[in-house]
């Protein structure tokens, strides 16, 4: 999701635990052996070391010691605990510090804690990390400062430097603050953060990383808040200008994304004005949902499955799940970094296209749902929704659509339909099962993928509410409809498949 790891060197050899912090296996191996890990004062000893570590006056430790935070709070017991200490009074003033690489640390350490929760998120808000938060825009990143582009590694990995890192650990932290806290969404507002972030949208001057980030940040603090842009025409004219450039080959699908994202942005601004732009406008919005659409993504996930390293079971066992080939030579570990790459390349094509689905979905129906209501709403609910309404496009066929001719026009040219079926597919079996059990980066994509069914699945209800039958493609869509849809109502319970067959 355009998020970059800063790289560093590695040394030949290998140090035992060198910062002397116990791992988190040694904390459960401890826990389950009945032994203490608290100390004097009421902390665990980790958490301590990791306090003693931020504090240090040596930037190597304060480093270090931020860095084992950003591991430690995927415990649950261990999170708790951090932020039982006012832990942003401890963190936040170092993204003020003199290494630049503590600042990055810090900004990922912050990063990380708010992309646990929007619970974490309130907390971080209630102990004042907004006030640290604007500072550091306002004092690192002013209205004068340009992000370098950066070059290419070996890999053809976009090198970016620690600043500009610093920086995107930063928009990512405000994006989740923003997106989960009423508080921190009217600070925003309020310190007039809007312009500073726009200003790096162009990925032609700010590089395509920067511009991701800040894409995704602006599409969260522009939904129902318009009024937090200052000048409307001239971000109405930047919006467009980006819009309107090439994608290029390299990093294609992190373009196609921003892309999407800026589109966002402009049906939020806009509102109901939207569909009031111009022809030239709409058709080129259009043209690019259906050119993020028309990505395979399907594709890309079993291919992805097939090269994710054999899965503990399928080593004790010998056996390896249907549809991949078995591997001759074990796992290579160093493949790790490439399969994260991969990973989150398609990740990043997902996201895309579910933002895609929910555009158009809007875009046909008017006003627009509440995500929580769709992610809570099942696929069968959706699914029965969804042949209701066909059975009442079969018997009255002449439903009058209140979308524009030139939009219909450009939604049956790009296919936009069929590309929306298309993604109704649900996710093989033998795929998914492989995908969860081959760490976070396949369990991510596994989610990814039943959440753009699900979303895939409310736009054609959607589709089916707004045109009539001979537009969507008569008879023979109802019916392609109707085998997408089958498997899941016959695998969900015995009363699922009773309403499905009335």
């Amino acid at each position: 999701m355009g998020k970059i790891r800063l790289r560093k060197a590695l040394k030949k050899g290998i140090r035992p635990n060198p910062v002397g912090i116990p791992s988190l296996k040694e904390l459960a191996t401890a826990e389950n052996e009945g032994l203490s890990l608290e100390g004097d004062n009421g902390v665990s000893t980790y958490v301590q070391t990791i306090l003693d570590q931020v504090r240090s006056h040596l930037a190597e430790e304060r480093d270090s010691g931020l860095n084992s935070m950003s591991m430690a709070i995927r415990d649950s017991k261990i999170l708790e605990e951090i932020l039982s200490l006012d832990i942003i009074s401890i963190v936040a003033p170092l993204l003020f510090d003199q290494s630049l690489l503590v600042r990055h640390s810090a900004a990922g350490a912050l990063r990380n804690l708010s992309g646990v929760s929007g619970t974490v998120c309130d907390v971080m808000v209630s102990q004042g990390v907004m006030k640290h938060l604007v500072s550091f825009f306002k004092q690192n990143y002013g209205v004068d400062w340009v992000p370098k582009t950066g070059k290419r590694g070996g890999d053809g990995t976009l090198m970016v430097d620690t600043i500009t890192q610093t920086y995107i650990q930063g928009i990512n932290l405000l994006w989740n603050l923003c997106e989960w806290n009423e508080n921190a969404l009217k600070t925003f507002n309020k310190e007039s953060l809007f312009l500073g972030i726009a200003k790096t949208l162009n990925p032609k001057v700010a590089g395509i990383s920067v511009a991701l980030a800040a894409g995704q940040c602006l599409n969260t603090v522009t939904e129902e808040n318009k009024d937090v842009v200052p000048n409307e025409p001239e971000f109405e004219r930047l919006l467009l200008e980006v819009l309107g450039q090439t994608v290029p080959e390299e990093d294609q699908i992190q373009w196609i994304y921003l892309h999407i994202l800026l589109i966002g942005i402009l049906m939020n601004v806009k509102s109901e004005e939207f569909l009031g732009l111009t022809s030239t406008v709409t058709d080129l919005v259009l043209r690019r949902l259906s050119q993020v659409l028309g990505f395979d993504g399907m594709g890309e996930i079993k291919g992805f499955s097939s090269e994710v390293p054999i899965g503990p079971e399928e080593m004790e066992t010998n056996q390896v799940h249907p549809g991949r080939k078995k591997r001759r030579e074990p796992f290579d570990p160093e493949k790790t970094d490439e399969l994260e790459m991969k990973a989150e390349s398609i990740q990043t094509l997902l996201d895309a296209q579910i933002l895609s689905l929910e555009i158009l979905s809007n875009l046909l129906f008017g006003e627009e749902e509440e995500t929580s209501e769709l992610q809570e709403e099942s696929e069968e609910e959706m699914v029965f929704e969804e042949m209701d309404t066909a059975t009442e496009n079969t018997n009255d066929e002449k439903i009058v659509s209140t979308i524009l001719p030139e939009v219909c026009e450009c939604i049956k040219s790009e296919d936009l339909i069929g590309k929306v079926l298309a993604k109704c597919v649900s996710l093989p079996h033998n795929v998914g099962e492989i995908l969860k059990n081959n760490g976070e980066y396949g369990k991510r994509i596994e989610r990814k993928s039943h959440q753009l069914r699900s979303t895939a699945l409310f736009c054609l209800q959607n589709i089916l509410l707004t045109f009539d039958l001979p537009f969507i493609g008569g008879s023979h869509t109802l019916s392609h409809i109707y085998n997408l849809i089958k498997p899941t109502t016959l695998s969900i319970s015995p009363q699922g498949r009773a309403n499905f067959k009335s």
